[in-house]
């Protein structure tokens, strides 16, 4: 599954963590979309994955929320 996004472009943080929330859900790969968020929400907290100005990674780990890691 496709889960990698080049040349989006967002406004600010929860734009794309809702976009990646939306995409994750499309794919089949969550469980429960309110408690991704949270647990995204929560990892940022502890390190943020944003990179400069123009790049943003999502490190997204295996928990209840997700049916499977995104990534290998």
């Amino acid at each position: 599954k496709n889960l990698i996004f080049v040349g989006q472009s967002f406004q600010n943080r929860d734009s794309v963590i809702d976009f990646i929330t939306m995409m994750a859900d499309k794919a089949g790969v969550l469980n429960d979309q309110k408690e991704f968020i949270k647990t995204v929400l929560n990892r940022e907290i502890k390190i943020s994955t944003s990179i400069g100005y123009a790049f943003n990674a999502a490190r997204t780990d295996r928990s209840d929320c997700s049916k499977k890691y995104f990534t290998r």
